[in-house]
């Protein structure tokens, strides 16, 4: 990568770069760039979607649930009457969104984590 940073006059920061050793059987080899050693991390959030080193998406959903049930309170201190015709818009702009958000490449396998974006 340096070599190529060079070539195209594209510097790499080091101290903002990590490294992510997937799968079980790695080696977990320790890389560097320059004289700088790169950090070796378990979890990264890359736009928006946190993973762990086994690709499993389980904090993400957390994180994610977390945020809707805070919505969803928002609303509920917000007002005192809870018309559906009022809640449902509400429901679709504030929470909704916090859930769907790359609901594309999660899909939960986890029975928890189905039933804690059910429970939303």
């Amino acid at each position: 990568m340096q070599d190529w940073s060079a070539t195209w006059l594209l510097k790499f920061n080091a101290s903002k770069c990590k490294c992510m050793n997937l799968g079980k059987y790695n080696d977990k080899h320790q890389y560097a760039m320059g004289c700088t050693a790169i950090e070796n991390v378990k979890n990264e959030k890359d736009l928006g979607v946190s993973f762990d080193s086994e690709l499993k998406f389980n904090e993400h959903i957390s994180l994610k649930v977390k945020k809707a049930n805070q919505a969803i309170g928002m609303i509920r201190n917000t007002f005192t009457c809870m018309d559906p015709n009022i809640f449902i818009p509400l429901y679709k702009s504030y929470v909704r969104p916090h859930l769907e958000y790359a609901s594309v490449i999660l899909n939960p396998t986890y029975i928890k984590d189905i039933v804690n974006i059910e429970n939303v």
